[in-house]
């Protein structure tokens, strides 16, 4: 009796890829925007507290340094979204109240 087992390979394979698309694709989509949310989001505190130093020496208002950081960020390649402009303004809250401490 003899068993091919190309068909036995074949099915195996294709359930496989069948479990990578469904789970592994998704998961690793999702593992990359957040890392690029994470890098995002560290970008913005870093232009905020450069903007406040810039400001701080220079005299610039609030309405400067926010266009500042929009700028920077444009300047790198990151689009400014509602959330990316509301996580602007936490930066600066959450940079406030560190300075304040």
């Amino acid at each position: 009796m003899n068993i091919d087992i190309t068909n036995i390979i074949k099915f195996t394979v294709e359930i496989i890829l069948g479990l990578v698309s469904i789970y592994f694709i998704p998961w690793l989509r999702q593992k990359v925007q957040h890392d690029r949310l994470v890098k995002i989001l560290d970008t913005v505190d870093l232009f905020v507290a450069a903007a406040e130093q810039i400001a701080k020496r220079d005299g610039h208002d609030g309405k400067w340094k926010k266009q500042h950081v929009i700028e920077q960020l444009r300047a790198n390649g990151i689009t400014i979204d509602s959330n990316i402009s509301e996580y602007i303004e936490a930066a600066v809250h959450s940079l406030t109240q560190e300075l304040v401490s």
